[in-house]
């Protein structure tokens, strides 16, 4: 559970950008994962190494750090997150980073890997509706009609 909360603050931290309060408690959390030794999903939290990395990659993203959260993200072996809806998550994490980096092509393939894995996360989350339509209207003319697609099969122009 203490590691969860940290990830949980670290995430908070970030929203309210305060970079360093969330790196200092993706620290901590890192090493409580590293206690426990394999993800676990005790109590709900799924709490583990891998959970502490993808927790890494969504505040790198959250923070607006891109490139580092798509660094951190190829470290993650998706095989290893066994919560089906997590594994989105950080596909979405993915695509937002990608989406920022300005790798529009990229972050269409991982929505539609988030899509493939989870639909039903796709489609629930307004924050992927929102990227998804920012996507649609700034994706090059190479994958511009699959963007357009995407965002209105999974509801994003409503």
């Amino acid at each position: 559970m203490y590691g969860s909360l940290l990830l949980r603050g670290a995430l908070a931290a970030a929203k309210h950008g305060q970079r360093g309060t969330a790196q200092e408690m993706l620290t901590e959390a890192a090493g409580a994962a590293r206690q426990v030794g394999t993800d676990a999903n005790l109590r709900g939290t799924a709490f583990g190494p891998v959970n502490a990395a993808m927790h890494q990659v969504n505040v790198a993203v959250t923070l607006g750090d891109a490139g580092t959260a798509i660094d951190l993200a190829r470290r993650i072996d998706l095989r290893a997150v066994t919560v089906t809806e997590r594994k989105a998550s950080l596909l979405i994490d993915v695509a937002r980073a990608y989406f920022q980096w300005g790798k529009y092509e990229q972050a269409h393939a991982a929505l539609r890997a988030a899509e493939d894995t989870a639909p039903q996360e796709v489609v629930a989350r307004p924050a992927v509706a929102i990227l998804a339509r920012d996507l649609a209207t700034l994706a090059p003319v190479s994958i511009r009609r699959d963007a357009e697609q995407f965002a209105s099969r999974i509801g994003a122009f409503r």
